[in-house]
């Protein structure tokens, strides 16, 4: 069982010791908390850069077909498009970690937008080379990197961000988490309207996703800033707060020590291994959404529809749950119910996947969605409350990579299982199914 510690103590904690600001502010300030109306400016330009680095994550996926003819490649070199932001996000999570120690909020959400954007462009220009050049899906390979290198910093901080500068901050963080969620919707629905089974849209598509990222960089460049001048809660203002140049020095000792933190805590690692399991199926299934269900009969069209409504859905049944969150503070109920359901609901899709069965088989991606998408940002939040006073973008960026690691496992077995099934469709009992259900 899960136990989430009361947040009674961050007030009592607060109460009892001094707040750390900055000598400038006169005495009588120091306990003053206040929250600014350009909150909702920082949390709208996370969201839309957050929507644009997912959309580019996973726009590859349900046009697998379309890639594999445009850019004369096989289809595991398609996979490796998406994959790549799983390879990469560990490492990733830790320059975010180390950068955010050292330079900050404003710094490192700089960092991360004009990567995002330099990496969209890279993308666009892999198909202005010419056709025969073998070279152009290395590009694009490049292009898709560098997005997933700035991927930690959207996925890592909406935490930190909601808790800098929301007083009630679950739906802050709901809404930045779920913000790359409807990016992976738009990326189910968009490449299919825009790319033919041909490939003659992608330029197209890749060209509207870089305008999208280099769109939203003057606006974070400009006005971002690294937190209020005043803190919006006690918690948040008892942040210690040392000099630039210490915090640079110390910053790689800080993040060792609290990472071992992190994992002597048994509850997290609990969190750590349940969650991990969750998005790491979930981020196999939008991955690999066209080949699984293609096998089936089912075209790229409809398996973009299947991942758009995983998502869809699950972003509905978020903000309710997000909402139930703020005022009862039950993680452990939720966190129980979601993923019990998350697993029937993936043992339904599995027994779903057969010829001339879309509708069910709709219905069951339809209940995975609404049980497994709320549990991402209602986890991430359980997990700063049971690892406080450690850095929230530590904890996600902990509790994330588990799910790419799954991912990439579940990625590559499904791969080789694949290969397989084309031979039973007709069977039941098939090695993929079988696995889902086991997963489940």
């Amino acid at each position: 069982m899960i136990r989430v510690k009361s947040t009674d103590h961050l007030e009592k904690d607060s109460l009892q010791q001094p707040i750390l600001l900055n000598d400038s502010l006169e005495a009588d300030e120091e306990s003053e908390c206040r929250v600014y109306p350009i909150r909702y400016w920082h949390l709208v330009i996370f969201c839309a850069v957050s929507f644009t680095n997912q959309l580019i994550w996973i726009s590859f996926s349900p046009i697998a077909d379309a890639v594999q003819e445009y850019m004369g490649c096989s289809y595991l070199s398609v996979d490796v498009l998406s994959l790549v932001y799983l390879f990469v996000f560990p490492f990733g999570s830790i320059i975010v970690s180390l950068m955010m120690d050292a330079y900050g909020l404003r710094f490192t959400m700089r960092f991360g937008t004009a990567l995002n954007a330099l990496g969209a462009l890279v993308r666009w220009a892999a198909v202005l080379v010419h056709s025969n050049d073998e070279n152009r899906y290395l590009v694009l390979l490049l292009g898709q990197t560098l997005c997933a290198v700035a991927q930690p910093v959207f996925t890592n901080l909406s935490v930190r961000l909601a808790t800098t500068w929301f007083q009630n901050h679950d739906l802050p963080t709901m809404l930045a988490s779920l913000s790359a969620t409807i990016g992976s919707a738009f990326g189910q629905v968009l490449p299919p309207i825009l790319v033919s089974s041909s490939g003659s849209g992608l330029p197209w598509l890749l060209f509207i996703e870089a305008a999208m990222s280099v769109v939203y960089l003057p606006a974070v460049l400009c006005k971002f800033d690294d937190k209020p001048p005043l803190p919006p809660t006690l918690a948040s203002a008892n942040r210690p707060v040392e000099p630039v140049l210490l915090r640079r020095k110390s910053s790689v000792q800080r993040v060792r020590s609290n990472v071992w933190g992190l994992f002597r805590e048994i509850e997290f690692v609990k969190l750590c291994g349940i969650f991990g399991l969750g998005l790491g199926i979930i981020n196999t299934l939008l991955t690999m959404t066209s080949q699984i269900v293609g096998r089936s009969g089912y075209d790229n069209y409809e398996a973009g529809l299947l991942g758009a409504t995983l998502l869809t859905s699950g972003l509905l049944s978020a903000v309710a749950v997000s909402i139930a969150m703020e005022f009862s503070k039950a993680y452990g109920k939720a966190i129980r119910a979601g993923y019990f359901l998350s697993g029937i609901c993936l043992c339904a899709i599995a027994l779903c996947l057969r010829p001339d069965n879309y509708f069910l088989l709709l219905a069951a991606f339809v209940g995975l969605g609404l049980s497994a998408i709320p549990m991402m940002p209602v986890t991430l939040e359980a997990a700063a409350e049971i690892t406080y006073p450690c850095p929230e973008e530590l904890s996600s960026g902990v509790l994330t990579t588990a799910g790419q690691f799954w991912g990439i496992i579940f990625i590559f077995v499904l791969d080789k299982m694949l290969d397989y099934e084309g031979h039973n469709k007709t069977t039941v009992a098939t090695p993929m199914r079988i696995f889902i259900i086991c997963v489940g």
